[in-house]
């Protein structure tokens, strides 16, 4: 029966637990006294430096991580729920979020460190199993050769080449080994092979103890079963003990003395859970196939890579934590370049490509992580969902904003159009800045980079922002609406489009006119058509001695009997002149609605030139006197040079 455990010496279990202390040593910076003086506390020195080891100046300069949790507020809880950080760092002065942002940035370096050191392990132990694993086929390769040559008396040289091919071989092989026996000194690779190993434990444990369930539900006999559930069960409440354990762990800072108590205890648990597996694996009853120990190997190796894999997911939790330390850190005046720089220095996943297996295994992993691929997951729908709603939602909120703008009956159809379209947009702008507010993004920098973008556009594009409040004036003010009939900047023309750049009217004859609403706004604007009714005016000059009543009587005759023609008010005409030597200007008037305006001008303009005939009524023309003096004898043609030259032409 295989052995899913190896039986380590004392020694190593001593050596696995002072590197677990080791490897998190390096502890918090604490507040500085108040009486330090000339000392910059804005400065961050573990930012910068590497993952720090046993020994090491750095380490000796850091404070004990103990010492500094009294004066460290928001790290007692690393799984602190970040709404309820961010309340706990606001009423923080400038100095102690100094110490706080440091004290996360402690965490994170110990958690970075802790990730590499299991990568390289992996690594390192994929590697020994690719190396031990050719050098066994080069071994067995080599015995097959000289095996087959051995029989020939006639091999000779190649008998020699084959015994120094067995020979490196094993040379190979001895190397792997000694190289084997120094990773297992290594601290940092021993830790990450404890850890491997646990989660391994408890994995296989997991496995066995459902697979137990599952042959006890078949064997029915509840005299075999009720020992054996019992046993099962007990193996259950160990794992579940272990996972209480861990997630406790995963709430300590690293580095302090609690924190290495919590391991001491979860390594106690392991071994409960091995020794109760152990158990349940002998249970004649029961059919428990156990990896083989070649089997076990690989899974170590995939184990390392899903450790991996796993803390990296769970250390943007951190980053996250770091953040909100330092968005209140910023905003009280601190500097966090150092700090930001750190963290984009240690962000994102390392892929080897080159190891498919282990590839799958880790993004798997980082898949099933609640800090990682759940994690994203959540936020990627939550983001979607947001987004979704708006979109929903913005159309709804603009027809019923439209509604109620329809009954604001003095609100010019251009501006209520602006109106909606700006309500709609706003509800999308809002659904993004949730949105982005949901997934944990900072809006800070989002909104700075905005208004300083603004700011310079303000005075690169100052022409278009005139015309946009100019647009925005024609929009407010309405002197005219989509479809009048104005006269803007010497065009007569109806208005086309407006927007609040520039206003498109379309002249008579079906050319498009765009003005900026500088010019227009800036100009003279006459609108005919703003009323429901319209005044039709038709100016004639006629001979100082043409009878008025007469035409008076053409003028009335003609709009009252046309019924487009308003009786109230009514048709008249107003005479008027200034010099009065051979000429009258009569005004005819008369009123239709705006929309038969040019139709009904149409009908009275021709039926008052045809009635005008029938009567002789004959129009004025300019006149001009000449006066010849007769005195002098001369022709006209002789007094008249001008005239003369006509004449000879």
């Amino acid at each position: 029966m295989h052995k899913i455990f190896r039986v380590k010496m004392p020694v190593i279990t001593t050596a696995i637990i002072i590197a677990i202390g080791v490897a998190f040593a390096a502890p918090v910076r604490s507040q500085e006294e108040a009486n330090g003086e000339g000392e910059d506390t804005t400065a961050v020195e573990t930012a910068e430096t590497a993952p720090v080891e046993e020994g090491s100046e750095a380490e000796a300069s850091l404070p004990d991580t103990d010492s500094a949790a009294p004066d460290t507020l928001t790290i007692q809880d690393l799984t602190i729920p970040e709404d309820q950080l961010s309340l706990l760092v606001e009423p923080l002065t400038l100095e102690q979020l100094q110490v706080e942002a440091d004290s996360w940035l402690y965490v994170l370096q110990a958690w970075a460190s802790k990730v590499n050191q299991t990568e390289i392990a992996s690594r390192q132990e994929g590697q020994l199993l690719d190396d031990m694993a050719a050098a066994d086929q080069q071994l067995e390769q080599a015995r097959t050769k000289l095996q087959e040559l051995s029989g020939q008396e006639d091999a000779g040289e190649e008998l020699n080449v084959a015994r120094a091919d067995v020979a490196a071989a094993r040379r190979e092989i001895a190397r792997l080994r000694s190289r084997e026996l120094s990773l297992r000194l290594d601290e940092s690779f021993l830790e990450a092979l404890a850890d491997a190993e646990r989660e391994q434990t408890i994995s296989t444990a997991t496995e066995v103890a459902n697979d137990a369930r599952q042959q006890l539900l078949a064997l029915g006999d509840s005299s075999v079963v009720d020992p054996i559930s019992e046993q099962v069960e007990g193996l259950n409440e160990a794992i579940e003990d272990y996972l209480v354990v861990q997630a406790d762990l995963e709430r300590v800072v690293p580095g302090t003395t609690f924190y290495r108590s919590l391991t001491r205890q979860l390594e106690q648990q392991r071994e409960e859970v091995a020794m109760l597996l152990e158990e349940v694996e002998e249970i004649s009853e029961l059919d428990i196939v156990l990896p083989t120990d070649a089997e076990l190997e690989e899974d170590l190796r995939l184990q390392l890579v899903a450790d991996a894999a796993r803390l990296a997911a769970a250390q943007p939790a951190i980053v996250s934590r770091l953040q909100i330390v330092l968005n209140e850190f910023a905003r009280k005046g601190g500097d966090t370049e150092v700090y930001d720089n750190y963290i984009a220095s240690v962000s994102g996943l390392d892929l080897d490509v080159t190891d498919a297996e282990g590839l799958t295994v880790k993004l798997w992993t980082w898949v099933q992580s609640e800090e990682g691929g759940i994690r994203v997951g959540i936020n990627a729908l939550k983001f979607v969902s947001i987004i979704a709603i708006a979109a929903l939602l913005s159309p709804r909120i603009g027809n019923l904003s439209k509604t109620l703008l329809l009954r604001v009956g003095t609100m010019s159809s251009l501006f209520r159009d602006f109106t909606v379209m700006t309500i709609k947009r706003a509800v999308l702008a809002v659904g993004v800045i949730l949105a982005l507010a949901s997934v944990g993004v900072n809006l800070g920098p989002i909104l700075a980079l905005i208004g300083g973008a603004s700011f310079i556009l303000a005075f690169a594009l100052q022409s278009n922002l005139g015309n946009f409040a100019s647009g925005l004036m024609l929009l407010v003010n309405k002197p005219f609406d989509v479809g009048d009939e104005v006269k803007v900047a010497g065009y007569w023309a109806y208005v086309d489009s407006i927007s609040l750049a520039n206003t498109k009217l379309k002249d008579f004859a079906g050319n498009i006119i765009t003005l900026p609403n500088n010019t227009v706004w800036g100009g003279d604007i006459i609108n005919y058509t703003h009323a429901d009714i319209r005044k039709i005016n038709i100016g004639i000059n006629v001979k100082f001695g043409q009878d008025i009543d007469q035409i008076q009587d053409i003028w009335m005759s003609i709009t009252t009997s046309n019924p487009k023609i308003l009786s109230n008010p009514g048709p008249g005409i107003f005479p008027w002149g200034t010099t009065f030597d051979y000429q009258i200007w009569v005004g005819l008037g008369a009123w239709a609605t705006t929309k038969d305006y040019w139709g009904v001008y149409v009908e009275v303009l021709k039926g008052l030139q045809k009635r005008l005939q029938e009567a002789e009524i004959e129009l004025a023309r300019p006149l001009q006197e000449i006066r010849v003096d007769d005195a002098s004898g001369q022709p006209l043609v002789e007094q008249l040079p001008m005239l003369k030259e006509t004449v000879d032409v």
